[in-house]
């Protein structure tokens, strides 16, 4: 079974997971702020499907950080009018167009575990 650890992000809009993702962990940023804690459930890698369970979508987009890690998020977010992930958005927002925004559930994980 996942394991999880449900914490509420700091109000600040930097980077509240600055050094906070490791090799084991990744994070799930809701739209709401909530960040969790998850691991994959073979305790290595993440799958194709649980991408899609934790971003709640068919269909995933990965933005690669220059930090080492990735961000996953449903493609299609915007279009199925799911709300706007500030957190997520102000992690990436110097690689998204003008205007542009996260829609939905963000899984934010180091390169390492995804294969």
């Amino acid at each position: 079974m996942e394991k999880t650890n449900r914490r509420t992000a700091s109000a600040t809009m930097a980077d509240p997971l600055a050094k906070a993702t490791v090799d084991t962990v990744a994070k799930v940023i809701a739209p709401d702020g909530t960040i969790t804690d998850v691991e994959p459930l073979n305790g290595s890698d993440f799958k194709i499907g649980e991408l899609y369970t934790h971003t709640k979508s068919t269909i995933v987009q990965m933005i690669d950080m220059p930090d080492g890690r990735l961000m996953w998020m449903d493609e299609e977010g915007k279009l199925n009018g799911k709300e706007p992930n500030p957190v997520a958005t102000k992690l990436v927002e110097k690689w998204l167009l003008p205007g542009d925004y996260i829609a939905g559930h963000a899984l934010v994980c180091t390169k390492r575990m995804v294969r």
